[in-house]
């Protein structure tokens, strides 16, 4: 004889586990694979991210530095005839690119904090970029931005 409980329970824990497979395979990036995919807007044939869309910087930055970021660009869009602060893609540090011999490393800082080092080498030329991370509600953002050089940070760029 079957025993049509144990039947029940079978197929209730099947049915559950399938519904629960989706939600465990979309599981968030990690800071690694965040940035893994903003920067696969810069290899290849991609043309970079229009940083100066809202959407944008909500979905690379995070909320505090978006919102200082989109304050600067309103800013800069009032004044004519003028060299803006940034010129250039922050992300890449340049205005022009292409982009080989990409390198993502990230160290853990603290339970939601990051640094990421990203090496590349743009027309030939070696460049490195530090990113501050943090993970938000949202997922992994960029917190700043630290050029090579005595450029100071996006952050400090953008405060002016």
């Amino acid at each position: 004889m079957h025993n049509p409980i144990r039947r029940r329970s079978l197929i209730c824990a099947l049915a559950m586990l399938a519904l629960a497979a989706p939600a465990l395979s979309a599981a968030e990036p990690t800071a690694k694979e965040f940035l893994t995919q903003l920067y696969a807007n810069y290899t290849g044939k991609a043309k970079g991210i229009d940083y100066s869309a809202t959407a944008n910087v909500k979905r690379y930055l995070t909320p505090e530095l978006g919102a200082l970021f989109l304050k600067k660009m309103a800013r800069d869009a009032k004044r004519k005839d003028e060299v803006p602060d940034l010129d250039g893609d922050p992300f890449i540090d340049a205005q022009e690119w292409v982009i080989t011999e990409l390198v993502i490393s990230v160290t853990d800082t603290g339970p939601d904090t990051a640094t990421a080092t990203v090496s590349f080498k743009n027309e030939g030329d070696a460049k490195t970029i530090t990113l501050d991370l943090k993970k938000t509600k949202a997922g992994w953002r960029i917190d700043d931005i630290h050029w090579a050089g005595d450029e100071g940070t996006f952050r400090q760029l953008i405060a002016k």
